[in-house]
């Protein structure tokens, strides 16, 4: 069984067996300037842990939506190349 989803995904992660502290997702979020999260920054130390990274749309090429850590690449469905919206946060888009 599946589950459908209205609305937008921007910027999925998954750590392996670390549960990010208050001040790692501060980190991340970096008041708008998103981070490399395959490199520790700061308070953010968990780049080791990191499994998966899709940036879901920035840098991506339809239908393509690259894992930009590991492996897991996804394939857009019932969507066009029009649908992908490069908007780095805190970035000129």
């Amino acid at each position: 069984a599946g589950y459908d989803y209205i609305g937008n995904i921007d910027e999925v992660s998954i750590w392996d067996e670390v549960v990010l502290d208050a001040d790692a997702i501060a980190q991340l979020y970096n008041s708008g300037e998103p981070i490399d999260l395959k490199t520790n920054s700061g308070n953010y130390d968990s780049a080791s842990d990191l499994t998966n990274w899709w940036r879901m749309g920035d840098g991506d090429t339809y239908p393509t939506i690259e894992d930009n850590k590991g492996s897991l690449d996804g394939t857009l469905t019932n969507m066009t190349e029009d649908d992908i919206v490069e908007d780095i946060p805190g970035g000129d888009d």
